[in-house]
C-alpha cells in the first residue's frame, strides 16, 4: 500500500468521524504504512494497514480497527462510533465489503447505511 492510499484511508475515516462526532477531537494521521488514531488527547492507537492492492479491503480493515478504538475511547461517555442511525445509542455500524465497495452496515438489520467516507449526520 502506498502512502497515498494511507492518506485516502485516513481522509475517509476522518470524514466519517467528523460527520458523527463534531464535538470530539478525533485525529487520523497517516504515517507511512500506518495511520495513528487519537481521540481527545488519548494516547491513541496505530493502525497497521494491510499490504493489499484492493482499496475497499484496506478501508474495511482500517475502519473496523478504528471503530473499535474510538468506541472504546468514548465508551465512558456512552458513545459508539460510528453510531447506527437505525438504532441510535445501541450499537456501532460495522465495516464490510459489498460489491467491491467498503461500506458501513447496521449489524442488526444487515442494511448498508453508507459508503465508508460518506457518513452523514
Amino acid at each position: 500500500m502506498t502512502n497515498s492510499r494511507a492518506v485516502e484511508v485516513a481522509l475517509a475515516l476522518f470524514a466519517d468521524a467528523r460527520a458523527l462526532l463534531p464535538a470530539h477531537d478525533v485525529e487520523f494521521k497517516p504515517e507511512g504504512e500506518t495511520i495513528h488514531v487519537c481521540v481527545a488527547g488519548d494516547h491513541g492507537v496505530t493502525l497497521h494497514l494491510s499490504p493489499v492492492d484492493d482499496m475497499a479491503e484496506a478501508l474495511v480493515a482500517a475502519a473496523s480497527e478504528a471503530s473499535d478504538y474510538v468506541t472504546e475511547a468514548l465508551g465512558a461517555k456512552g458513545l459508539v462510533w460510528p453510531q447506527c442511525p437505525m438504532h441510535p445509542r445501541t450499537h456501532p455500524l460495522v465495516a464490510e465489503q459489498r460489491n467491491e465497495t467498503a461500506v458501513w452496515m447496521c449489524p442488526a438489520a444487515g442494511a448498508v447505511v453508507a459508503k465508508i467516507g460518506q457518513l452523514q449526520r
